[in-house]
């Protein structure tokens, strides 16, 4: 009869169970495991710009600069840039662009300037990281998954 549900006309086989096609069962496994794969991720998008572009922006060099002048003075806290104070910016980016330098210095020195975008590339982990999270809250695993891909694609 038309209009009528029959066994045969039902959506989901018998028990529940839906079979995944292969796209859903790939985005549903990544939404089980998605901290190493969002890190992966993040890695693939941003290592190549990281590593190969010249500092472009002047506010990054002064950046650099700063960091780099507090790891050879050993002052940490009165931040200079020459011989003028810069105390502009929170002092959080100087120590962690000094921490991640003073990690990557024993195998590179403190000259190259992706040892000081070291703290961006783990601060852009942390929100793709955070997004799932926040996401996972309101959205199951698989979109929560996607909306962390999302902010590691993004160019923020």
């Amino acid at each position: 009869m038309a209009g009528t549900d029959t066994e045969t006309d039902s959506i989901a086989p018998a028990g529940g169970d839906v079979e995944l096609r292969p796209s859903g069962r790939l985005l549903s496994f990544l939404g089980r495991h998605p901290l190493p794969f969002l890190t992966l991720l993040c890695l693939a998008l941003w290592l190549p710009g990281i590593v190969s572009l010249p500092a472009l922006d002047r506010d990054e060099s002064r950046f650099a600069q700063a960091s780099r002048q507090m790891l050879e003075s050993g002052n940490f806290v009165d931040i200079r840039l020459g011989t003028v104070p810069r105390y502009k910016k929170p002092v959080g980016i100087y120590w962690l662009q000094a921490a991640t330098t003073a990690a990557a210095s024993p195998f590179v020195g403190t000259g190259k300037i992706w040892t000081y975008r070291l703290a961006s590339l783990l601060g852009g982990v942390l929100a793709a990281w955070l997004t799932f999270w926040c996401a996972r809250m309101v959205a199951g695993p698989e979109a929560a998954f996607l909306a962390g891909a999302l902010m590691a694609g993004t160019l923020l």
